[in-house]
């Protein structure tokens, strides 16, 4: 679909353009969202990541949206622009997560997270009138969300939610949506995944012994 998309763009002499904000600086798996499609988009938004926490946003742009330009200057309104400090930690930040692999850690911890969680469905899934409590999860890289087998009300991914924050993990729940967001940073520790895996199995099934939900590989 993706691919098709950019196909019909590109015969009618138009820009690909990519919102990385959230999905790139290696949250997926990759350096950008958009390698995983096999494409190559013209121009690239990218934020939060990239600074680390400082306000640093980045627009790149491929050589053809230059050549159009024809040496116009493009209007840009951001409260942090042109600023040389913000460009230091973009480098910065860069360099890091090269000579430290932090890329290919987080595709490790990624696998480590991912797994526990199928297996935390799966023993639910068995449990006898507790069935189907995780309807759906979805992840790429460092990105996961959980979708519970919830009523209108949302209650179970509430208390669920409301649980996780007591045992001391933050996730991304949005109300009236059954689903819990993970968006754990590239440098999170094995431990702080395996504690959320058997802190997220007590909250789903409360009472129920889920054994070691440690990946050993």
């Amino acid at each position: 679909m993706i691919r098709s998309i950019v196909r019909a763009v590109r015969k009618n002499d138009g820009f690909i353009l990519v919102n990385e904000v959230t999905t790139g600086v290696g949250r997926t798996g990759m350096w950008f969202g958009w390698q995983h499609y096999g494409i190559s988009p013209d121009v690239v938004a990218l934020g939060k990541g990239i600074g680390n926490g400082y306000p640093v946003s980045v627009a790149a742009f491929a050589p053809r949206v230059v050549e159009r330009l024809g040496g116009r200057a493009v209007k840009y309104a951001q409260s942090h622009q042109n600023d040389p400090l913000g460009a230091v930690v973009v480098s910065e930040v860069i360099r890091v997560i090269r000579e430290e692999g932090l890329i290919e850690r987080g595709s490790e911890i990624a696998l480590l997270l991912r797994s526990g969680l199928d297996r935390i469905r799966e023993r639910t899934d068995r449990i006898r009138e507790r069935t189907d409590r995780i309807r759906d999860i979805r992840s790429r890289g460092l990105m996961l969300a959980i979708e519970l087998n919830d009523g209108p009300d949302c209650a179970l991914t509430a208390r669920t939610h409301l649980e996780l924050v007591r045992r001391g993990f933050v996730v991304g729940r949005r109300p009236g949506v059954p689903v819990l967001r993970l968006d754990p940073a590239l440098t999170i520790a094995r431990e702080d995944i395996e504690g959320f895996l058997g802190a997220f199995a007590e909250a789903i099934v409360p009472g129920q012994n889920h054994g070691n939900d440690r990946d050993e590989t």
